[in-house]
């Protein structure tokens, strides 16, 4: 497990050469980082998922996990995939862990994507 801030920790482990064929993603809707700087999902997730691809070897799995209910599944998704391109890298969904808020599952959306 890593602890703390997380822009911070990718830094380090791109730096280091790190590489993992399996990343989970789950950051909070909205947080107060260093300094005050608010980081908000709906805008900031593609950032972070372009941050992270550095990190992941061809055909690596990502869990990426919103919780934030005022976002449409699809746009999460498109938010998502916008990070991977940004990243310069591919990468598609095959999978989903529960129903996700188009099912009822109190908007969490859990989507496995694999990274190319």
């Amino acid at each position: 497990n890593v602890y703390g801030d997380c822009g911070e920790w990718v830094e380090r482990f791109k730096r280091k050469g790190r590489k993992w064929d399996y990343v989970v993603v789950d950051p909070p809707s909205t947080s107060i980082g260093k300094g005050g700087k608010r980081w908000s999902s709906l805008t900031h997730y593609p950032l972070l998922i372009t941050s992270l691809m550095p990190l992941l070897p061809p055909s690596s799995t990502l869990l990426t996990i919103s919780n934030l209910r005022s976002q449409p599944t699809s746009q999460f998704i498109e938010k998502v995939r916008k990070g991977i391109e940004d990243g310069g890298r591919q990468g598609r969904v095959v999978g989903r862990i529960g129903e996700g808020e188009d099912g009822g599952d109190l908007g969490v959306d859990k989507i496995i994507w694999v990274i190319d």
